[in-house]
């Protein structure tokens, strides 16, 4: 038989065996998690969870510590052995925000119930920032198509390898959301033959390392097609841009991080005031050197 018994945290259900022997299955409620308690049940993350992703830890401290974190069903979860299935990065957060939090915790569940733990249909960059950006703003985003694809785009960088954090991703686009918006408007990414997601993410590296002064300029160049010279760096550019759109065979084709690499080849030519009839790729990303103003070359 089955019956319910009143716990210290929520409500347990036990249930009772032919033999006489009882188990209490799931024990679910709220729980009031202090910075000291959240550090302790994170010493019984040891064996399910993935590896930490840090910029979450560090928003989900920004809403806790604003008082803007919500309470939702998806909350602490440990296995019948005490292990920590689910949660390690909302603990994370309360002890670097220092601050307690009421959360929904799981107790005794299944040791195979962390197996169907976030394997439902996957939320994408674009979802991760839409959901950031309704807990920050209280509205939903605009353009988001266009802003999260530049913003990953700009985050792998020449990297065409390995695989980035959805959630890295997504708070990489709000961080720069406004800059990219401007960056969109001013290649006319929404009218542009030429417009890519690699061309906006190049923009946006550089508008981080130089500066709208340096860079807005010549995202405006590049979207009216208002040329310095015959020679200029952008019209070369546009020129291979287009090609790639349309191939006339494979030579012309070009790959994402292929396009990301002419973008910025084009723009270290504006900055160094390098006139060039064509625009190659570089294996040269932005770097710090460039942050102190120290432009290297192609």
């Amino acid at each position: 038989m089955t019956t319910k018994v009143s716990r210290s945290v929520g409500t347990g259900v036990v249930t009772v065996d032919d033999a006489g022997q009882s188990k209490i299955e799931w024990v679910v409620g709220g729980v009031a998690i202090t910075p000291e308690l959240a550090a302790e049940w994170l010493k019984r993350n040891t064996i399910h969870n993935r590896n930490i992703c840090w910029p979450k830890v560090d928003h989900y401290a920004e809403l806790i510590v604003a008082d803007r974190w919500v309470d939702t069903p998806e909350g602490i979860a440990f296995d019948v052995d005490g292990n920590l299935i689910n949660g390690q990065h909302r603990l994370h957060a309360i002890v670097k925000a220092n601050k307690t939090v009421t959360m929904q915790v799981a107790k005794n569940c299944p040791r195979d119930a962390f197996k169907g733990i976030d394997i439902g249909l996957p939320r994408g960059p674009a979802d991760f920032f839409t959901i950031f950006f309704k807990q920050k703003f209280g509205e939903s985003p605009k353009n988001t198509g266009r802003i999260v694809p530049a913003a990953s785009a700009a985050s792998y960088g020449l990297s065409s390898g390995g695989h980035q954090q959805r959630e890295v991703i997504a708070l990489y686009a709000l961080r720069h959301y406004k800059v990219i918006g401007r960056i969109i408007e001013a290649l006319k990414g929404n009218h542009s033959e030429i417009y890519s997601n690699q061309l906006a993410g190049g923009f946006l590296k550089a508008w981080l390392y130089f500066g709208e002064e340096k860079i807005l300029p010549l995202a405006t160049r590049l979207g009216t097609e208002m040329w310095a010279s015959e020679k200029d760096p952008l019209k070369a550019l546009h020129s291979r841009l287009r090609k790639a759109k349309r191939p006339a065979n494979r030579d012309e084709r070009l790959l994402g991080v292929e396009k990301y690499a002419h973008v910025v080849s084009a723009i270290r030519g504006c900055l160094n005031k390098k006139d060039r009839y064509r625009v190659a790729g570089t294996e040269q990303d932005f770097g710090e050197a460039e942050l102190d103003k120290r432009i290297k070359k192609d």
